[in-house]
């Protein structure tokens, strides 16, 4: 039986009238992916506000060693494949593909419209969300992993804060609750419905439960039995986002984003990455030189 880990944050004040000054920490770190080949291994995103600037790193969890692997525009999300790829989402609203240690880099797709570039876990397909500017609908179209288009999912959809496992399976948060899709039949095979403004991310856990988040708190969910359980409460001034998860250690890391109310106007945010256990316990911040 999981005990949730009662969180301590705290809500914010009234808004004030010109809204909220936000102060971003130069230290911005997001989008956690752990090798899915080596548990040891993650990539993760350094973003700096105001130029756009972004630099993808590798990080060795055991010698705390980090290696630049890309300087630019990052969008979304990176996803790193069995295959050694990562997937990336860069300036002009593409899909690239680069390898994990920086080299290779190549251009996928060249739409302008392809957003959230995710692989299969066994990489024998990737998909991108396609955005509505061409024809006024939003659909995900399959690639193979050259980059060939073969289908086009009309129901289901890979947006953001998804993962795919290879038999077809999907879990995903979007801003009307957590659900699981059969990508193969295009068909939504369960759903949670959760009205929220925040939408934390989703992983696979095993064959049928999976870890997801909104600004209330972490969960974890069966999608055969409907059973959720609280892992974690949270609330707006503490965010989980970007779950990224692997079985050889049985731990979870996140994107966590603080706010911390500095005064009547003033906000201070930082994200940084945590790692803990599946019930939320040994919750630990993972330092970044």
């Amino acid at each position: 039986m999981i005990t949730p880990v009662v969180s301590d944050c705290q809500e914010l004040g009234i808004t004030p009238f010109q809204g909220w000054n936000y102060i971003v920490d130069s230290a911005f770190y997001l989008y956690p992916c752990f090798n899915p080949n080596d548990a040891t291994e993650i990539i993760f995103t350094h973003r700096k506000y105001g130029n756009g600037l972004t630099k993808l790193y590798r990080y060795d969890l055991t010698t705390h060693t980090k290696t630049l692997l890309h300087t630019g525009n990052q969008i979304f999300a990176p996803d790193w494949g069995s295959n050694d790829w990562i997937l990336m989402n860069l300036t002009g609203n593409s899909v690239w593909k680069i390898k994990s240690d920086g080299t290779d880099i190549t251009q996928l797709t060249n739409t302008g419209n392809d957003f959230y570039p995710i692989w299969r876990s066994d990489c024998s397909m990737f998909s991108a969300h396609r955005g509505p500017f061409v024809d006024n609908l939003q659909k995900t179209i399959l690639y193979t992993p050259d980059a060939i288009p073969f289908d086009t999912l009309q129901n289901t959809g890979l947006g953001s804060n998804c993962s795919w496992r290879q038999d077809g399976l999907a879990c995903g948060m979007g801003g009307d609750g957590p659900k699981v899709s059969d990508i193969t039949n295009d068909t939504i095979v369960y759903f949670d419905s959760y009205q929220n403004n925040f939408s934390g991310g989703s992983t696979w856990l095993n064959a049928t439960e999976f870890i997801w988040s909104y600004e209330k708190g972490i969960y974890k969910s069966n999608y055969l039995t409907g059973e959720k359980v609280l892992i974690k409460a949270s609330c707006r001034t503490r965010l989980y986002l970007d779950p990224t998860y692997h079985s050889n250690v049985d731990k979870i890391i996140w994107t966590r984003v603080d706010l911390n109310q500095l005064n009547d106007f003033d906000i201070e945010v930082k994200s940084r990455l945590f790692i803990m256990n599946l019930d939320g316990s040994e919750e630990t911040e993972i330092i970044i030189e």
